[in-house]
């Protein structure tokens, strides 16, 4: 299998290869979006690869900092409102590495959802036949 992120030209898809578009938009953002041959691909593919670099580098981060605290926070005598502040300093970078992925999710399918219906609306093409009911 042949992998290249050159841009397809822009077409009209049928409905299998737009359902493939959406699939792989949804296993990593942006290559379903090039495969149907939007540019846009390219901007979700970068943001993707940025929320993974973020979340990967401060996780690292937030877990040394777990280790290390680890003992205090089974204390019983433990308050967990002490460390509010710190956990916050600690676990931001890595939730909003998280939260940049999840919005680049939601681009990549609302890019999928577009080229869904653009497929649908292709002339020439006959939906697929109704499965009879079950009895």
């Amino acid at each position: 299998m042949k992998f290249s992120l050159k841009l397809r030209p822009r077409r009209v898809l049928d409905r299998a290869e737009a359902w493939a578009g959406l699939m792989a938009n949804l296993a990593m953002p942006g290559a379903g979006s090039l495969a149907a041959g939007r540019v846009v691909g390219y901007a979700q593919l970068v943001a993707a690869f940025v929320a993974f670099a973020i979340t990967l580098t401060t996780t690292t981060q937030c877990l040394a900092w777990v280790s290390s605290h680890w003992a205090q926070m089974r204390d019983p005598s433990y308050d967990p409102t002490s460390l509010w502040g710190e956990e916050w300093r600690v676990f931001r970078w890595p939730l909003a590495g998280i939260g940049l992925y999840l919005l680049d999710m939601g681009w990549a399918a609302a890019t999928s959802l577009r080229i869904l219906r653009e497929s649908r609306q292709q002339p020439g093409k006959l939906p697929p036949p109704l499965l009879p009911p079950r009895l």
